[in-house]
């Protein structure tokens, strides 16, 4: 082999050989920080711990030892991991904005603040500022004069299990995007618990926010803001306040006995509020001059003033799903496609202005038209259960219109004229039907008074179903898509098989003809309509109490007689109960598009990711693979010398 051919198969193995090298990263070094009173001289001991951090390598852990530093104020510009494993305390000095902890610029990208016990009366306990991928954890935060944890200008932020007590504000989060906050505890705050301002995609999960003096949650101009298995309870303001923002989801959180509203909606689209619980607040949801909004599967119980108060415009809003005990809807708004279906709205007491002047008392209306609702042709009000309320299942006296027409809804009868409805309102009442649908099966349908369609979507209710005269014979089922069934031994049937809900009972003979129902017929080609012998002479018109004497194998009204029905649960549909702390649905964190499609909001957001920008092409390793490189060409060259110049030399020729 040729010696210049053995000398260009080395320079390449060098090569192959010194880029891995190059690339491996340095070992990060541990630097401890002794105990307080080992720093002596002129320097003060911020001034010495902040050489110790300057003097520092990045992606070095510091590790402080002593167990208090008092009058830090302490600036980190590079990749540090900094942590204490005793709780080292640490208070701040300087002027009244100074920090103890200021995390600052790109290059302190991937920074962590873990275990410390921070106090000041000065300015923030620590503040992100312009950079990124920042965790601050498991510390224990007061900071008086200012907000505990600062994040401005920041991507990927993580902010996970500080207890934050005392502060002006508990975490303040402004211009920021993808911010993570997690399993944090904020109570006592001076103002809010939480305020995201200006940001996008910030992610709040698992927190308990409580006992402070304004607002747990405050949401304001931000895009993309998730609110998932969090308690807010007891705060002076709103539990939780959006304004002027999008892309909104609150997901299985408790919202309980604060001050103001649970949750108060102001000038946004696109919020979701499911598979939460809603209680003790004021009005439960405020939702003012708002569009494109879910509230659905939620328990809304026992708020002093509406359960779900909609003013201003509403559009394109559903209400779908909730369990509603002790308040109720109102609509005092002007609203385009409302869509209130499937909820029970029950209990709602009357409390006069008089009696609760700071609440402002409650309707006792299951739902109520206010003096500014301006209706919609496709408004949809229907196959709601609304009923046992304190005044009226449905108000329209304060309306300005003489007469509101809405859907087919359960009110607790099979008659429309003791179904509690304001005079201006125009509806069906949903019948409750029992029929013999099998050999000692019997089943009882709710259909809608106007189609004669089974409800499916129904709120479920408690059934009791009964024999003649037998009281052992009593069963409580529950309805699931509009239909419950029981089931009798034949050696127990006696004459008739009653069914009851509240103060309706219906009942068929125990040898009936056996039927089904689909779309509005049952198995035999009737139309469900013409079954007044079955509905105890409902009637389904509008006005009147719809008696009717009926005909067919059950005539007569069979409204009162046998049991005179049972209390029903409070179930829904979502299956939620009213115990605090609502679970988290999976599937409904999950399907929602709020807390993950605000990436794209236009040259404001361009604007901070140029700014969070960091080149990590720099450093020593890629000076080493660029010299590796240039020695390589060098050797080739030089060995390579005379071919070169004879082929420059004949090329010129």
């Amino acid at each position: 082999m040729k010696i210049k051919t053995r000398i260009m198969i080395m320079s390449l193995a060098l090569l192959f050989i010194s880029v891995p090298a190059a690339l491996e990263p340095v070992s990060a070094a541990t630097v401890y920080v002794q105990n307080a009173s080992y720093y002596t001289g002129t320097s003060s001991l911020s001034e010495q711990i902040q050489s110790v951090l300057d003097n520092a390598s990045s992606g070095d852990t510091i590790n402080f030892l002593g167990n208090l530093y008092e009058g830090l104020q302490l600036v980190i510009n590079k990749k540090l991991n900094i942590i204490t494993n005793l709780g080292t305390k640490i208070s701040a000095s300087g002027s009244s904005k100074s920090v103890v902890f200021l995390i600052n610029g790109p290059g302190a990208s991937g920074t962590i603040i873990n275990g410390f016990n921070i106090e000041t009366n000065l300015g923030a306990g620590i503040f992100v500022n312009n950079t990124k991928n920042v965790t601050v954890s498991n510390n224990q935060i007061t900071a008086t004069k200012g907000s505990a944890i600062r994040v401005d200008k920041s991507y990927n932020g993580d902010i996970e299990n500080n207890s934050i007590t005392g502060s002006y504000t508990g975490i303040n989060v402004s211009s920021s995007k993808y911010t993570n906050i997690n399993g944090n505890n904020v109570t006592g705050s001076n103002q809010n618990g939480i305020t995201v301002k200006n940001s996008v995609n910030t992610f709040i999960n698992q927190n308990k926010i409580s006992n402070n003096n304004a607002d747990g949650i405050n949401i304001s101009n931000s895009n993309g803001t998730t609110v998932n298995g969090t308690t807010l309870e007891k705060n002076k303001g709103n539990g939780v306040e959006v304004h002027q923002s999008s892309q909104t989801l609150i997901n299985g959180t408790a919202i309980k006995n604060n001050g103001k509203n649970g949750v108060s909606l102001t000038n946004s689209n696109k919020v979701k509020i499911t598979n939460s619980q809603v209680i003790f607040n004021c009005n439960g949801i405020s939702a003012e001059n708002v569009s494109d909004m879910a509230i659905k599967s939620n328990y809304i119980g026992n708020n002093t003033c509406d359960g779900i108060l909609l003013s201003g415009y509403a559009n394109i809003v559903t209400i779908n799903g909730n369990t509603m005990k002790g308040n109720g809807i109102k609509l005092d708004c002007a609203g385009q496609k409302l869509t209130i279906e499937g909820n029970l709205i029950t209990e709602n007491m009357g409390r006069d202005s008089r009696t609760y002047p700071y609440e402002r008392g409650s309707s006792g209306n299951g739902i109520s038209f206010g003096s500014h609702y301006k209706h919609d042709a496709k408004n949809s009000i229907k196959h709601n259960a609304i009923y046992g309320n304190d005044r009226k299942n449905v108000d329209a006296e304060r309306a300005a219109y003489t007469t509101i027409k809405i859907g087919s809804n359960w009110y607790g009868t099979n008659s429309i004229g003791s179904a509690l409805l304001c005079c201006k309102m125009k509806s069906s009442a949903t019948q409750m039907v029992l029929i013999r649908t099998g050999e000692n099966t019997y089943s009882v349908y709710f259909l809608d008074g106007e189609t004669g369609n089974i409800e499916t979507d129904l709120p479920s209710l408690s059934i009791k179903f009964s024999l003649d005269g037998v009281l052992s014979s009593e069963q409580y089922f529950q309805t699931v898509n509009g239909v419950a069934t029981a089931q009798y031994a034949s050696a127990l049937v006696r004459n008739n098989v009653w069914a009851s809900f509240e103060s309706e009972s219906v009942y068929v003979a125990v040898n009936d003809v056996i039927r089904s129902i689909t779309s509005g017929k049952d198995s035999t080609g009737d139309s469900c309509s013409n079954w007044d012998g079955y509905w105890g002479g409902p009637g389904s018109g509008t006005t009147g109490d719809g008696s009717g004497s009926g005909s067919g194998n059950n005539p007569g009204s069979a409204t009162s007689s046998g049991s005179s029905g049972s209390s029903s649960g409070h179930g829904s549909s979502s299956g939620l109960t009213s115990t605090a702390g609502a679970s988290v649905a999976s599937s409904a964190a999950g399907s929602t598009g709020s807390s993950t499609q605000g990436g794209s909001t236009g040259e404001g957001d361009s604007k901070i990711a140029q700014e969070l920008l960091v080149n990590d092409m720099k450093g020593p390793q890629i000076w080493g693979i660029i010299g590796v490189i240039v020695l390589v060409i060098l050797i080739v060259v030089a060995y390579y010398r005379k071919d070169l110049m004879n082929i420059i030399q004949k090329t010129r020729k």
